[in-house]
């Protein structure tokens, strides 16, 4: 085993532990099981300070210029694209905006577009800036960008119409967290502040979700990445929309977005169903939903890909 990934499991093992000494998934701040909203970017930050790991992926920088973009994309987006115009459909897609450009000259998302193809049901698709932009022409026909209610749950925040506190007992319990993580990982992340950017945002943005969800009234919802759209997920469960999600990556023990070993660790804001690429990816991870809920559809993007270049010479 390289001294990196030695180092990587034995971060793993220290973080678990940790979780069950302080008891964090049981832990809720304002009456919202909070540890299941930051342990997945929390735990990559610890292993981006600590040097373990890099950048996943490309990000852009928040600068006056591009928030200025920001803005003004999504109020061009108030008129064309506004998902509250979207019509009453059975199938939603929360996609991905990182597409790819295909042969046909349009941008795909690679998770979706595939199976939206085969769908006779009626669909719309929410996507939200990736990079600032949306990549266009896009292979989705039926696609609504989130850019401008998101933009308007961002302006309450600023203008402090969404507010959020602490409370003396829950500043403590971060503080603990801190000063614990601190001694055993020797990073020093500001815990407080990421529980309260997440849950404020959750505060801002929870009505806007179930505002869409009512206007399109789905009778099914699929996500591509499940972290990090805890709050979409929160909605649809609220309105009784099952979720399902698309797996659109790598799934290990190691994968702190899947792996939930043991009976403690569970997460009240996971999708209801996956689906896997194969069974292969339902063996060796502890998932906080029952294996009868995963199942193996393959991984149709890379099968095209596969038949599109089976007759070349290696």
């Amino acid at each position: 085993m390289s001294s990196n990934l030695a180092k990587f499991s034995s971060f793993i093992e220290a973080f678990l532990e940790l979780e069950d000494e302080l008891d964090l998934f049981n832990q809720q701040i304002d009456s919202v099981y909070f540890w299941e909203r930051i342990r997945f970017p929390l735990h990559r930050e610890i292993l981006k300070r600590a040097g373990v790991i890099g950048q996943a992926h490309t990000r852009l920088e928040r600068t006056i210029v591009n928030r200025g973009r920001s803005a003004l994309r999504s109020l061009k987006n108030a008129f064309v694209k506004n998902p509250y115009f979207a019509p009453k459909s059975e199938v939603l897609f929360l996609g991905s905006g990182r597409r790819k450009l295909r042969s046909d000259g349009k941008w795909w998302d690679i998770y979706c577009d595939l199976i939206i193809d085969h769908l006779d049901r009626s669909y719309v698709c929410f996507e939200s800036a990736y990079l600032n932009d949306h990549l266009t022409p896009a292979k989705t026909d039926n696609i609504w960008y989130l850019d401008f209610p998101l933009y308007l749950a961002a302006a309450r925040r600023k203008f402090n119409l969404v507010r959020f506190s602490l409370t003396t007992s829950e500043r403590k319990l971060l503080n603990n967290i801190r000063e614990r993580i601190t001694d055993q990982f020797n990073v020093m992340i500001d815990i407080e502040e990421m529980a309260k950017q997440d849950l404020l945002i959750r505060k801002s943005v929870l009505p806007i979700y179930r505002a869409l969800l009512k206007k399109v009234s789905p009778k099914l919802a699929f996500v591509v990445c499940s972290y990090g759209k805890e709050t979409f997920i929160e909605a649809c469960k609220s309105m009784e929309i099952p979720v399902v999600e698309l797996q659109h990556g790598v799934i290990s023990p190691y994968h702190l977005g899947y792996s939930f070993p043991g009976p403690k660790r569970t997460k009240r804001t996971f999708p209801d169903y996956l689906f896997a690429f194969g069974d292969f990816w339902k063996e060796g991870t502890e998932f906080p939903i029952s294996r009868d809920r995963i199942y193996s559809v393959g991984y149709p993007y890379l099968e095209d890909e596969a038949r599109r270049y089976a007759g070349l010479e290696r």
